[in-house]
């Protein structure tokens, strides 16, 4: 089965920002570049100010990039919503 990853990132933020009515928003980005003498190399960033947390890793591939994004954005809304799920069982 293909996955577009770029699409999941996307759709993963966009549930990322519903589930959080916005008040946490999280950067992302991946960066392409060429080191000296060798092949091309990606940079995935994630960022969210509101929990104080930036995470980096390096990629051969554009795909793996924006794979590990969309896993490190689906913990993230898994984490949100059952801590949300927990605050509100226990209110």
């Amino acid at each position: 089965m293909q996955v577009n990853f770029e699409k999941a990132v996307k759709t993963l933020i966009e549930k990322w920002n519903e589930i959080t009515d916005g008040r946490k928003p999280i950067f992302v980005r991946i960066i392409a570049y060429w080191p000296k003498d060798y092949d091309v190399m990606y940079i995935a960033c994630i960022s969210c100010n509101e929990l104080d947390m930036h995470d980096e890793k390096r990629f051969a591939s554009f795909n793996e990039a924006a794979k590990w994004l969309a896993s490190k954005i689906t913990a993230m809304i898994g984490d949100e919503f059952y801590g949300v799920q927990k605050d509100k069982e226990n209110a």
